[in-house]
Formats: C-alpha cells, sequence, structure tokens
C-alpha cells in the first residue's frame, strides 16, 4: 500500500481546543494527559476533501522520494530545508534512514483516539469539514 493510501488520524484545532478548555477547566482531569486525534483520512481523500472544498479539480501524481526530494529543493524555503526528514531520507535524529521502508508502515496503528469524544461529549470534527472551513486558506 502506498503512502497516499495510509489511513492517517487526523485532528482539528477546535477540536484540540475544546478538549483543552475543559481539561484545564473542568473538574477531573488534574494530571491527565489526552492524545487528541480524529478519523483516518487517506492522503488521497484529504486532497479530494480539499478539492471539494475549493470546487476544483486536484491531480495526484504519485513520485518516488527521490523525486519529491528534488521538488521539495527546487521550491525552496522550508520545503527544501526540511526535505530529507519529511521523506524520510533522516529519523528525528537525523541519522540516516530509508523513505522507501515508510511502505511497510501501518498507520491504523496510530488511532484514532476516543478522547474527543470522551472529554467533550462530541464527535470529532471531520478532515472534509476541516477542509470547508479552511477552504481560503488553499486559494
Amino acid at each position: 500500500m502506498g503512502a497516499d493510501q495510509w489511513g492517517i488520524p487526523q485532528r482539528d484545532e477546535r477540536d484540540i481546543a475544546d478538549v483543552a478548555v475543559l481539561a484545564l477547566l473542568g473538574d477531573g482531569h488534574h494530571g491527565a494527559a489526552y492524545t487528541v486525534n480524529g478519523p483516518p483520512v487517506s492522503l488521497r481523500d484529504q486532497v479530494r476533501a480539499i478539492a471539494e472544498a475549493m470546487g476544483e479539480e486536484i491531480r495526484c501524481e504519485r513520485v518516488t522520494p527521490e523525486e519529491a526530494r528534488e521538488r521539495y529543493v527546487r521550491q525552496g524555503g522550508f520545503a527544501a530545508v526540511a526535505a530529507d526528514f519529511l521523506l524520510g531520507f533522516v529519523d528525528h535524529a537525523g541519522n540516516p534512514a530509508d523513505p522507501h521502508a515508510a511502505a511497510a508502515f501501518d498507520a491504523s496503528t496510530l488511532g484514532p483516539q476516543p478522547t474527543v469524544r470522551e472529554v467533550t461529549g462530541a464527535a470529532p470534527r471531520t478532515f472534509a469539514q476541516w477542509a470547508r472551513d479552511h477552504v481560503a486558506d488553499f486559494r
């Protein structure tokens, strides 16, 4: 399975804020630590949700980590500086890593966590909702 098909748990910043407010101001949260994330959404489904929110077609193109690195470097800025980390050529400590090893990663082990519903009583917001609410950020 390609990285574009992984179901990666997403989180909406408002869900994080809602949990934080209740954890800081509500009773029964002293000493608690919460992991906040929402339903898993693949990269392709994220792109699809953003495209739908924008009312535009966005084409996905699969490239190798090496090709992506070249594009990030040409782009410059943060993408160029962080390309090796973002694409898996180095780990969190800066040690060399194999970017192709990510193909064996099972992102379903990351969640989702029931925290938002347990703390706030509401379901976490969906990525599609987040995309609609942030459509101006993509224009």
